[in-house]
């Protein structure tokens, strides 16, 4: 693949770049149909003609369509175009991790609809599901298009999730149930459709409260999660913060996790220099059945992506759903 910062516009049947200056301003999805046909044209991009902060939505726009062959192209240019951006230098280095897809067409063929607050994937001859609780950003650490690339390879049932309340998932999923208890039995009959023996969850950043939360109500047998919050209590947080965050008061989940008959298993991963994030997790240290990791040296929120990058990634995914693994770290 010709890396090679590029000098000029494409001819390929492609409006002229400096056309597309104009026009994305009016419909940011025209650069996403100009990558595309750039890519299947395998011609190249001058990219200085048009604002990074648009290269930067059409790149969005591919990923949601999605198009992730077509980002998977772009997104390296962008970062040799760009090296100062550093999305464009992340989202580079994720689309070189990326798995393929899976040899399951069905489960392969999932696309995110953004809409939806709950997203059931089937996998055929799976036992296990499991629920992935999105974060504030209604991501699970990247956009679910991608992330599902990774989740292929476990195979198992998968159900998303989203709290467009921003209520933490404390209030439950609205569009699912009008309040928590209903939800927790929405979830437990969706579950006991789908045929699974075993529940496993995931949470990200703010989704980590609902995996945690979760997890308990639905007897899950072990819980993963990246950079999140395990008591949003003022008294823990601080108003301001909670304010700031735009984060709805909720509670401290140690309790919950003391007083539990039948805990599951989990494993917090958190950055070793952000200080919030370290707090939170090590709120539940020293209880049973749970496990702290820290992402050395990272001082941002992304610890999932630091997995990802220094390839433990995959190991914690592993732990997660292994059905022979008692509490410890993986």
């Amino acid at each position: 693949m010709n890396l090679q910062r590029p000098a000029t516009a494409p001819t390929s049947g492609a409006p002229p770049v400096q056309d597309l200056a104009r026009s994305a301003l009016r419909d940011r999805t025209e650069l996403a149909r100009y990558l595309c046909r750039i890519y299947e044209s395998g011609a190249e991009i001058d990219f200085q003609r048009v604002d990074r902060k648009l290269w930067g939505v059409a790149l969005d726009r591919l990923i949601y369509e999605p198009r992730l062959d077509v980002a998977a192209f772009a997104a390296p240019r962008m970062a040799l175009a760009f090296p100062e951006i550093t999305y464009f230098q992340t989202m580079a280095s994720l689309f070189a991790f990326l798995p393929p897809p899976t040899d399951d067409p069905s489960f392969a063929a999932f696309r995110d609809d953004v809409t939806r607050e709950m997203q059931v994937v089937p996998r055929a001859g799976a036992s296990v599901v499991l629920l992935a609780f999105c974060g504030r950003a209604q991501r699970i650490g990247m956009p679910l298009n991608m992330i599902h690339r990774w989740f292929g390879q476990l195979g198992v049932h998968f159900i998303y999730l989203r709290d467009y309340q921003r209520a933490n998932y404390d209030k439950g999923i609205q569009s699912v149930a009008p309040d928590l208890p209903t939800t927790f039995g929405v979830l437990r009959q969706v579950i006991a459709e789908l045929g699974a023996s075993r529940v496993v969850c995931y949470g990200n950043s703010l989704g980590t409260y609902g995996a945690l939360r979760y997890a308990l109500e639905l007897q899950a047998e072990a819980v993963l999660t990246f950079a999140g919050p395990t008591n949003l209590t003022p008294s823990f947080v601080g108003s301001s913060m909670l304010e700031r965050m735009r984060v709805a008061p909720g509670i401290d989940l140690r309790p919950l996790y003391e007083d539990a008959s039948c805990a599951p298993r989990a494993h917090l991963v958190y950055p070793e220099h952000e200080p919030d994030d370290r707090a939170q997790a090590e709120n539940f240290s020293g209880l049973p059945n749970v496990t702290l990791e820290m992402a050395l040296d990272a001082s941002d929120h992304f610890s999932c992506l630091h997995a990802i990058f220094e390839g433990r990634y995959e190991r914690l995914l592993e732990w997660l759903i292994d059905p022979y693994r008692s509490a410890g770290a993986p």
